[in-house]
């Protein structure tokens, strides 16, 4: 139940970080170093792929240019680090659960 909710709020939290620098780059031109803007489908691709990274180790190929895209990416990195920790202690809360009930 609240381990497959806390896996679509990961994939769901990657996607909306992702349009939201796709978001950004687009109103305003180098907000990231090493994002590939001639293709909108390659750059979505990159926010996706910043995105993923960014939420899951905080280190990427791609980083952020401005105050307001460096902010965001923070905020990412610890509602990253909330979720490790939300499904971790979900899981762990799982399988002592069953031990104990033995």
């Amino acid at each position: 139940g609240s381990l497959v909710r806390g896996s679509f709020g990961l994939f769901f939290s990657i996607f909306f970080f992702a349009c939201l620098y796709f978001y950004i780059d687009s109103i305003s031109i180098n907000q990231f170093v090493g994002i590939n803007s001639d293709n909108i489908a390659t750059a979505f691709f990159d926010f996706l792929y910043f995105s993923f990274a960014t939420f899951t180790t905080s280190n990427s190929t791609i980083t952020p240019n401005c105050i307001l895209t460096k902010f965001i990416s923070m905020v990412e990195v610890l509602l990253g680090l909330f979720y490790l920790v939300f499904l971790f202690g979900a899981f762990l809360s799982i399988h002592v659960g069953k031990v104990y009930d033995k």
